[in-house]
Parts: structure tokens; sequence; C-alpha cells
């Protein structure tokens, strides 16, 4: 069976090849930083869900050839104001959402728990013992806003 996400038209794709990175960088600015071992974090958790996953949303992570390299691509683009920041990440994500909006249902809500994954394991990068089980106030917030990608 040809995975749905590799049926999309190559901009849809490419869209939805951003989102773990963009739902990584949405969580950490939340708290207005960013830091490296949130991004460190970011990168583990999805070098990890390209065989942790369901073979559909897998594939999706597969398709993140360098996250490194990717997700500083993405850091760069974005303006230096905090509030810009979170903006464009927030319009980035609502055109996310669009695009998982064609796929079919068994594989958007599983796209969808995935990324909320990926935001708490980003968000338990730092704080707490072994930077495990104390995610901040606005980190918590950030999730939450994320259920919007709620099919």
């Amino acid at each position: 069976m040809i995975s749905p996400i590799k049926n999309l038209a190559e901009r849809d794709r490419k869209i939805l090849i951003d989102m773990p990175l963009l739902v990584s960088m949405w969580v950490g600015v939340s708290d207005n930083h960013f830091d490296a071992s949130e991004q460190e974090r970011a990168v583990k958790t999805i070098k990890t869900k390209t065989f942790s996953e369901e073979p559909e949303i897998a594939d999706l992570y597969k398709m993140i050839e360098n996250p490194e390299s990717r997700l500083a691509e993405l850091m760069d683009i974005l303006p230096l104001d905090l509030e810009e920041q979170k903006e464009a990440i927030k319009a980035k994500l609502e055109e996310g959402k669009a695009v998982m909006q064609k796929l079919d249902e068994y594989t958007s809500n599983h796209l969808f728990l995935s990324l909320k994954n990926v935001a708490v394991h980003v968000a338990n990068a730092t704080g707490g013992f072994a930077g495990m089980g104390n995610i901040e106030a606005e980190e918590k917030e950030a999730i939450r806003y994320l259920d919007f990608l709620k099919p």
C-alpha cells in the first residue's frame, strides 16, 4: 500500500515533513527560549519515531532527511522578535492542519497523536530530575494549543 503521505502533492508533503520540527519549535519558544537541550530532544525524538511509529507515520519522519539541519534552517528564517516568531510558527502549523485534513482519518489521527507526543518530549527536555517531569506552564499551554490539529 502506498503511504497516504507519499500520495500528497509535493508542496503538501513538504509542509507535513516540517510539522514535527514546527511543533518542537512551538513548544520551545513558548517559554521564551528554545534551548539546546530542547532542540537536541526534538531531533532525537524525530529520529526515534522513524522506527517506533505506525508505518504511515514513520514514513513521514523518515522523509526528514537531516533533522538537525532542517531545524536550524527553520529557526534561521524566523523573525528575531519572540512574538513574531510565535505568530510565524502558528501560521505554519495552520498550513499543516490544512494538509492533515487531506489525509484519511486513520493517518490524520495517528499523526496528530504523534505530534503531540513530540511536543511532550521537547517540553520534558529541561527541568525536573534528569530533564523529566517538569513541564513549565507556558509549555503546557503550548501543548494544549496543539489540540487544534486534531482531526
